[in-house]
């Protein structure tokens, strides 16, 4: 205590000799500030409150993912609807099909008062869940879940769902039944059709609108909203799947910014999930086997995120795989090179539809590892089964059980599709002999003559009884497809048209490093599928949407840059990135063309 005292006896001194104007030396020492620099300390420090406030306020918002139950099969999170319809409007592909301005304006005069109303949640984050499915015989119905995480106050969502859903129910049904009940203490409200199987229930729980097809659906997510299950923003795996996939924001400034930022949209496939549902499913004990095994082998999980980059759309993977396999194939899915400098470029022809370029180091060690993989769910009996079954096939092939085909491979197939109902595909071959004795081998088994024709001076060989299928050697490579196919590629290589010998293309995969690269030239299909879908909405709507017409917009797909889908081995898991005019947005033009039809 006589410590404490003299201590204050010292600073009670020490600040009444400042008030008596008796400066020392120290303080007359001291960087006086000026008026300027007085208020641009101010600012900064106005600037780290807010900046604080600001990051708790975020902190404290739930993310929808919080409120989708861990078991859920699949989520698709929308965090900024309007960020979504600014990149799709950016991409190349609708800039060059829809006019700017005019389907706004157009979809404002005429979309129907009672849809319109719920514009407004536009604005906020959404997701969209499934919970589980019904299987009633060959009819699958998924437990739907949509989510608006809003800063309106339950009352207020209370209120706007009354009215609106009971709208969009009228619009929809005609005559239906309304049910209330009530879940742990949160309403539920529903509507079902009279005339079907149909309906919808909605609540509201922290601010969030919550609208489903299944009761059951908002069960879950409320019991999960009241911490009495896992959520899936609590899944083990889930951070580190989605760091994979989103890559850092380059717009971080400053210390309480040095976070991720997060895609526009993203989500989560489980087969976790399915599996564990799947396992109550009832069976005979011998398909039990074979459903668990299958299961086994699917109990994965799929994260995903979506993006707006340089007018396409950048779509990433990630495929949560053990690390025991993720280990046991890196060494044999690292080729060595870049796939511009492969040698099977300069055998694919430029004019075709799409091709599917597959590199490795060790075709026997790829081998080997795929039949492991393949066995490795299996019970005891079911692996010997498989085993017996593949030494059976050899057989059948006219092989020996010594007999490999890997030995005599290279590293790198293609699949290419040329537009003809066979696929070519061609194969980089190491020892061409043993290849070509092994083909001998099939045929001679399966009592087949083989015919050998010339074309463009390359030998093909193929059977009598199949002339559609024949095979070749060229620079080192074994091409199987139609002769049609192969004199493709002959005339290509002939007068310079390949892949390989476009330096814009080589280019693009110079920068790309995976095992797997697939690149589609064919974008006229789904230019058509865009126009299709744009004339379902302008008779659905009565809007007046001006397009180009079918030539036109042929013209204009085919200078759109080709789509890359490049797949890797990462130690998160198996990792893809692919990069297209419209990316997953084309699926939802064939769901608008199916309620066309």
């Amino acid at each position: 205590m006589a410590h404490a005292g003299a201590i204050r006896d010292a600073l009670g001194k020490l600040f009444a000799r400042r008030r008596a104007g008796e400066e020392t030396a120290d303080r007359r020492s001291r960087v006086r500030f000026s008026r300027r620099h007085r208020i641009a300390l101010f600012a900064l420090l106005l600037a780290g409150v807010g900046g604080l406030l600001f990051r708790g306020a975020i902190a404290t918002r739930r993310a929808p993912s919080e409120l989708t139950p861990q078991t859920a099969l699949f989520y698709l999170e929308v965090r900024d609807p309007l960020r979504v319809l600014e990149g799709l409007r950016s991409t190349r592909a609708v800039n060059d099909l829809l006019p700017d301005g005019l389907w706004g304006s157009a979809l404002s005069e005429r979309l129907p008062d009672e849809l319109w109303e719920w514009g407004w949640l536009a604005r906020s984050p959404m997701a969209l869940i499934v919970t589980g499915m019904d299987w009633e015989g060959e009819v699958v119905r998924p437990h739907l879940a949509l989510l608006w995480m809003t800063t309106r106050s339950e009352e207020a969502l209370r209120r706007f769902a009354e009215t609106h859903a009971l709208a969009l129910a009228r619009r929809a049904y005609g005559t239906f039944t309304i049910e209330r009940t009530t879940y742990e203490g949160v309403p539920i409200v529903g509507y079902r059709a009279q005339a079907s199987e149909n309906g919808f229930f909605w609540s509201v729980w922290a601010k969030t609108l919550m609208v489903a097809t299944h009761p059951d659906a908002l069960r879950a997510i409320i019991e999960t909203a009241q911490g009495r299950r896992p959520s899936l923003h609590a899944h083990p795996r889930l951070r580190t799947l989605r760091r994979a996939i989103e890559p850092a924001s380059s717009e971080s400034a400053s210390w309480w910014w040095g976070r991720e930022r997060p895609s526009p949209i993203w989500g989560w496939a489980s087969g976790e999930a399915l599996a564990l549902g799947a396992r109550a499913v009832a069976a005979p004990p011998f398909q039990q086997e074979i459903v668990r095994a299958v299961l086994k082998a699917l109990s994965f999980n799929v994260a995903f995120a979506v993006e707006f980059d340089n007018g396409e759309v950048v779509t990433r993977y990630i495929l949560d795989l053990d690390k025991k396999w993720v280990k046991r194939y890196e060494p044999i899915l690292r080729p060595n090179t870049s796939p511009a400098d492969d040698a099977i470029l300069c055998l694919i022809p430029r004019r075709i539809r799409h091709f599917t370029l597959y590199r490795w180091t060790d075709a026997r060690e790829l081998a080997a590892a795929l039949e492991e993989t393949l066995v490795a769910p299996l019970p005891e009996p079911l692996r010997l089964a498989l085993t017996g079954a593949l030494a059976r096939m050899r057989q059948a092939l006219g092989w020996d059980p010594e007999d490999t085909v890997a030995e005599a491979l290279g590293s790198a197939l293609a699949v290419v599709d040329t537009g003809d109902p066979t696929l070519l595909l061609l194969v980089s071959v190491r020892d061409a002999p043993k290849l070509a004795a092994l083909i001998g081998k099939y045929f001679k088994h399966t009592g087949a003559r083989v015919r050998e024709t010339s074309v463009r001076g390359v030998s093909l060989f193929a059977s009598e009884a199949h002339p559609e299928r024949a095979f070749a050697f060229l620079a080192g490579h074994l091409l199987i497809g139609h002769p049609k196919q192969i004199e493709h590629v002959l005339l290509a290589r002939e007068r310079q048209e390949t892949v390989g010998d476009d330096s814009a293309l080589r280019a693009r995969l110079s920068a790309s490093d995976g095992f797997e690269i697939t690149v589609s030239f064919e974008h006229q299909e789904m230019a058509r599928a865009l126009l299709r879908a744009l004339e379902w909405v302008e008779r659905a709507s009565s809007m007046t949407i001006r397009t180009p017409d079918a030539e036109a917009a042929h013209r204009l797909a085919v200078r759109w840059p080709p789509s890359r889908r490049v797949s890797s081995l990462r130690p998160e898991g198996l990792w893809s990135e692919s990069r297209s005019p419209l990316g997953p947005f084309a699926l939802l033009l064939e769901v608008i063309e199916g309620r066309g039809e």
